[in-house]
C-alpha cells in the first residue's frame, strides 16, 4: 500500500479481512478496514470505502473503552467526503480526528492526519490553519522517518499543494521538486507514486512558467506521469482524468504560442479530446454534482472560447458555475442570490 500498489494491497487486505476472526481480533479486523479505506479511495472506489467505514464504524464501538485510537478512521472518512467535494461532512471528520491526536496515536496515523485535515482546512479556506498543521506535519516526517523517506517526500507533496494555494508558486515548486527527487530514487519509474508527483510537479510548472510561455518542464514532466499512468492502470482509474487534463491545459497554451495555424489548430483538437475524456471518465467516477466534475467543465469552456465556439463555452461555463454554486450553497450556506451572479460573470 505505501509502495502505490493500491489494488494488489486492497486485494490482500481483503482476503485478511475474509479469514480474521472478529469475535477475537477485533483490533486486527479493525485495523485492517481502516487501510482498505484507504486502498479504496485510492481506487476511487468510494462506495466500498464507505462500506469498510460503516464496518470499522460497528467494530469501534466495541473496543472505544479499551484504548483504542480512531485518529486514522476518522481521517480517512474524512478524505472520502473530501474526493467526493461533500466539504462540510469532510470537515467534521477531519475535526474528529484532530481529537484524537495524542500519545495513543502512532507517528505516521498522526501524520497522515494531519495531511488529511490540512487539506480540508485548504479547502475550506483556512490557510492559517492549514499552513500550521502541514508545516508541522514535514518537520514530524523529516525528524521521525529522514528527509529520504518515501513518507516525508508524501508529506513534501501536501506542503506542495498548500503553498500552490497561497500562491507562493516559486517555494510551491522547490518543494514539489524535492519530493519528486525522493520518490524518483525510491521507488522508480515503474509506479503510480512516481506517477502523481511528477503531475503535481507538471502542475506547478505550469503555472509558474505561465507569465513566460516557456512549458518545456512542464510538458517532460506531464509527459513522465502519462507514460506511467498508460502503463500501469486500468482505462477508467480516474487518474487518466487528471494528467489528461494537465496535458490538455497545457498544449493549449502551446497553441496560444504557435504562430502556424494549422498547427494551432491541431494542438487546440488535441486539447479538446483530452478534455472531453477527462469530462467523461469524471462523470463516471464522481457524477455530475462534483467539484472535479464542475473543473474540467470549466476548462472546456475557456477552450471552446480559444476555439471562438463562444455557444458552447458558455454552456460548459453555466454547468461549471451551476455545481460549484450549488456545493457551496449546500455545504456553506452561501447566499442563493451568488448563483445568479455568477452566471452573469461567466
Amino acid at each position: 500500500m505505501d509502495c502505490g500498489w493500491h489494488k494488489a494491497a486492497g486485494e490482500l487486505l481483503d482476503h485478511l479481512y475474509q479469514t480474521i476472526n472478529p469475535l477475537v481480533e477485533r483490533h486486527n479486523v479493525l485495523v485492517v478496514l481502516t487501510h482498505l479505506i484507504s486502498t479504496n479511495i485510492a481506487e476511487c472506489k468510494f462506495t466500498q470505502a464507505k462500506e469498510a467505514f460503516v464496518k470499522a464504524s460497528t467494530f469501534y464501538d466495541t473496543l472505544k473503552d479499551r484504548g483504542f485510537n480512531a485518529g486514522l478512521l476518522y481521517a480517512e472518512e474524512s478524505y472520502r467526503h473530501y474526493c467526493l467535494s461533500n466539504f462540510a461532512e469532510a470537515d467534521d471528520w477531519s475535526g474528529r480526528a484532530l481529537l484524537e491526536v495524542n500519545e495513543t496515536l502512532d507517528t505516521a496515523s498522526c501524520i497522515t492526519v494531519l495531511r488529511r485535515t490540512a487539506k480540508v482546512y485548504i479547502n475550506t479556506r483556512r490557510f492559517g490553519r492549514a499552513e500550521a498543521l502541514i508545516r508541522h506535519a514535514v518537520e514530524l516526517a523529516g525528524s521521525f522517518y529522514g528527509t529520504r523517506h518515501p513518507l516525508y517526500a508524501d508529506t513534501l507533496q501536501d506542503y506542495g499543494f498548500c503553498l500552490l494555494h497561497l500562491d507562493l508558486v516559486s517555494e510551491c515548486v522547490e518543494v514539489y521538486s524535492k519530493a519528486v527527487e525522493i520518490i524518483d530514487e525510491v521507488f522508480g519509474e515503474n509506479n503510480i507514486k512516481t506517477a502523481v508527483a511528477h503531475e503535481d510537479l507538471a502542475y506547478a510548472t505550469y503555472v509558474y512558467e505561465y507569465n513566460c510561455g516557456d512549458y518545456e518542464k512542464s510538458l517532460e514532466h506531464s509527459n513522465i506521469s502519462v507514460r506511467i499512468v498508460n502503463k500501469l492502470l486500468d482505462p477508467d482509474h480516474l487518474l487518466h482524468a487528471s494528467t489528461s487534463r494537465l496535458r490538455a491545459l497545457i498544449l493549449e497554451e502551446l497553441a496560444f504560442e504557435e504562430t502556424s495555424c494549422k498547427k494551432k489548430d491541431r494542438l487546440l483538437r488535441e486539447a479538446q479530446e483530452l478534455h472531453n475524456k477527462s469530462l467523461k471518465l469524471c462523470r463516471s467516477v464522481l457524477g455530475e454534482d462534483n467539484i472535479q466534475t464542475a473543473r474540467h467543465y470549466g476548462n472546456l469552456g475557456r477552450l471552446y472560447q480559444s476555439m471562438k465556439m463562444y455557444k458552447s463555452a458558455e454552456k460548459m461555463h453555466r454547468r461549471a458555475i451551476r455545481i460549484k454554486a450549488s456545493r457551496i450553497l449546500q455545504h456553506f450556506g452561501c447566499d442563493p442570490l451568488l448563483l445568479r451572479r455568477c452566471e452573469r460573470l461567466w
